[in-house]
């Protein structure tokens, strides 16, 4: 388990440090205030970096990059998608340092037409033969394989399969160089940077080349390669993220689940340390030495670690595929790695000290003379105190495991259920790829599809209800001061009524009329920070990114459209004249799926061929953004079982260890004429103590911890008084399952065969 584990908590620490210049490497980020609050976000003008480069002296080198949506490839008659690519500067692979397996890097990217590709698409577009100067059509356009890269290690915080020059990109975004934040940027820097000193230069040339960065106390600040991976908080990011918290927590709990298993071993000691403590007397009156007696008992505790860990090298390897399933990740751990070496030899010194040392001391702390007199009486009064106390101690790590496990699945179960103001079921999406970014061509599918009886509406909206593609700033003709940062979404005139969204104003009065073009939708939010008076319909108010003025038609309620650790923010809904490839066509569906999905197929089949065909569902996109939390609480319900299971082991060799102590007490106590059930209580009752006061310590460390966890979601879930009382109920049921049959087999024992026995 802890191999595992800390294997994959390693990795997480590990991202991007391959790189050779790791150290000098610095993404670009962009700072404002928005809407009175303060944002960050991971892209900036696309000119920041070439003029960076030209006038400051201690930038060595840069590049921009753009993540490219999910893209359709044609090979041949060979037709598929591929998620991950990227547009990129020419300088990329001078400033990260991917290995190339046949081709220049340095020389992939300096033409229009070309691409590098990795080994995992080279392979499928190519097989076996070699893909340098073969082309590949992506999204339509035709481009030569320049190089090929190894694949990308998965500790990288950019992910792809792909890259295109940024020399491919529309002219509009060649130009517009400082009017908007549209990419992602990495400056290499010298060593003695100054941090501060040069964010401060940054800004004011930002500042001086638009002076709308000026009036939002805009701001660039740098951020370090290896910081990225965990950090949190950014806008538009493209990097593949870690949960810092959460790495720490799985930190926490390995070393807790070690420690209810050193504790097992302990008290297992103790429970059969008077078998030892005779010979260990000989020993003593015989000459031996504490230290040397320690060093016998140690040795042979080392033994048992090194044993297991042999054992656990084989499991782990039984067992990395289904973690890897289990967890939806791609961990590869190489045995004789030196990565593995440092994860191992630290766990085994920890094992030792743990359960190694205290087994010597603890035998040789009696009194030798006594010991061969008496035997167990030898045995100090408070003999139990300390494993009452270390098997509490595995409780209250169990306990508080559990209610971990519940709060998370509740918080889970709490996201996909919540209503967020829009039906999400039953919808069904497909990209407007090829001829489907035309208007003309989506207004003839919905004309032609709508017929169907197992279709009941159709909607087009310019990019994923999850996604955040495009934002601008709004404001009013009377207060144009008073800017909003917000969404600015492009949609069809069905869009409300396919996704079921309430108007609090309006919806009559909206369509999309050659005479409406300059119109827009709001959303609550948006009305409320453009300090908007109702009734809302008629007034006017001005969308920066388009440069004009549009009229109110209506206002929405607020519905969650993205992953609810985020709080709803202003939204411009308008008219489109055009969809990208980012773009959605929405079908909402009724009765029989499977006829109704032929049917998208089909349509698709004969007006889109270029385009392999693909859907998916939004409900199940939606389920997706919770990934992190889902996979935590697998991870943590498994550990949470195992906890259990070592603490029963536990509390199993407690209760064989008091019960056989006691054989002449329940035989003297059965003849005196006790009861069978009066029996069972005296062995059940100092088990029940321990697991209250377990309880006691485990609830309010349990609330602490989880509260903390809940506060980084905007909406979440309450800590329902029943998942403490449920916890605290669950161990009391552990507790007799585990006791109840040895006390009870002990309590049956004829009383006169116990006393003979004594």
């Amino acid at each position: 388990c802890t191999l595992l584990l800390l294997s994959w908590v390693s990795n997480e620490f590990s991202f991007d440090s391959f790189f050779k210049n790791k150290e000098n490497i610095y993404r670009l980020n962009f700072n404002g205030e928005m809407n009175s609050k303060y944002i960050k976000v991971c892209s900036s003008p696309q000119g920041v970096g070439p003029e960076a480069l030209a006038i400051f002296p201690e930038v060595n080198n840069y590049t921009r990059i753009r993540l490219q949506p999910r893209t359709p490839f044609k090979i041949e008659e060979n037709h598929f998608y591929i998620d991950e690519g990227l547009v990129a500067d020419s300088t990329f692979f001078s400033v990260f340092s991917y290995k190339a397996l046949i081709g220049d890097l340095s020389q992939s990217l300096n033409r229009k037409d070309l691409v590098a590709i990795d080994e995992y698409l080279a392979e499928k577009c190519f097989g076996s033969e070699n893909a340098i100067g073969k082309l590949i059509n992506i999204g339509n356009q035709d481009y030569t394989v320049s190089a090929v890269i190894k694949n990308i290690p998965e500790n990288s915080h950019l992910q792809f399969h792909y890259i295109i020059p940024v020399l491919n990109l529309s002219e509009a975004w060649q130009n517009n160089k400082w009017g908007s934040d549209n990419c992602t940027q990495y400056l290499v820097l010298d060593d003695d940077i100054d941090k501060t000193t040069f964010e401060g230069k940054l800004s004011q040339m930002l500042q001086s080349k638009n002076q709308i960065w000026k009036d939002f106390k805009s701001r660039l600040t740098i951020q370090r390669l290896d910081e990225i991976h965990f950090s949190s908080g950014y806008m538009y990011e493209n990097a593949v993220k870690g949960n810092l918290q959460n790495v720490y927590i799985l930190v926490l709990v390995v070393f807790l689940i070690l420690l209810i298993a050193c504790v097992n071993f302990t008290n297992m000691f103790i429970s059969t340390s008077l078998k030892r403590t005779k010979s260990t007397a000989i020993k003593t009156a015989l000459g031996a030495s504490k230290r040397i007696i320690i060093k016998e008992f140690s040795i042979e505790v080392l033994l048992y670690i090194l044993a297991s860990f042999i054992l656990s090298i084989a499991l782990v390897k039984l067992a990395l595929p289904v973690f890897n399933n289990l967890i939806d990740t791609h961990l590869d751990i190489q045995i004789l790695s030196l990565n593995f070496l440092l994860i191992s030899v630290p766990q085994i010194i920890l094992t030792f000290l743990l359960a190694g040392f205290f087994p010597g001391f603890y035998i040789t702390r009696f009194n030798p003379a006594i010991v061969l007199k008496t035997g167990f009486a030898g045995f100090p009064g408070k003999k139990n105190n300390f494993q009452r106390g270390l098997v509490i101690l595995q409780f209250v790590i169990a306990i508080i495991l559990i209610i971990s496990v519940v709060v998370i699945q509740k918080q889970v179960d709490f996201f996909t259920m919540k209503q967020l103001g829009f039906d999400k079921e039953n919808l069904l999406y497909i990209n407007t790829t090829g001829e489907f970014n035309k208007q003309q061509n989506i207004k003839r599918l919905n004309d032609e599809l709508i017929k169907y009886p197992n279709i009941t509406g159709i909607a087009t909206r310019s990019c994923l209800p999850t996604v955040l593609e495009n934002g601008g700033y709004m404001y009013t003709r009377e207060n144009p001061e008073q800017k909003v940062h917000g969404e600015m979404v492009n949609i069809s005139e069905d869009y409300f009524d396919v996704m079921q969204i309430k108007f609090l104003e309006g919806w009559h009065e909206f369509d999309y009329s050659i005479e409406s073009i300059n119109c827009c939708i709001l959303n609550e939010t948006a009305a409320k920070q453009l300090k908007l008076i109702p009734p809302y319909t008629g007034q006017v108010i001005f969308d920066f990114n388009e440069s004009r003025y549009l009229t109110i038609k209506g206002v929405i309620k607020d519905i969650n459209t993205k992953s609810l650790d985020l709080k709803v923010k202003p939204c411009l809904y308008t008219k489109p004249n055009s969809y990208n490839d980012n773009g959605v066509i929405l079908f909402k569906l009724a009765g029989n799926y499977d006829a109704a999905i032929k049917t998208i197929k089909k349509y698709c089949a004969e007006n889109n061929s270029s385009i392999p065909f693909e859907y998916h569902f939004l409900d199940q996109t939606y389920n997706n953004l919770y990934k992190s939390e889902i996979r935590m609480k697998k991870i943590l319900s498994w550990l949470s079982v195992l906890s259990i299971i070592l603490t029963s082991m536990g509390l199993l060799a407690m209760v064989y260890f008091i019960t056989e102590n006691k054989t002449k007490e329940i035989g003297i106590r059965k003849v005196n004429g006790a009861k069978n059930s009066e029996i069972l209580v005296m062995l059940n009752k100092d088990f029940l103590k321990w697991v209250a006061v377990a309880f006691i310590i485990a609830t309010p460390i349990a609330y602490y911890a989880m509260n903390k966890w809940l506060e980084n979601f905007a909406y979440k879930t309450t800590l329902s008084w029943w998942i403490f009382a449920l916890a605290g109920i669950g161990a009391l049921i552990i507790v007799l399952i585990t006791v109840s049959w040895q006390t009870f087999r002990v309590a049956r024992r004829n009383p006169v065969e116990a006393l003979r026995y004594e």
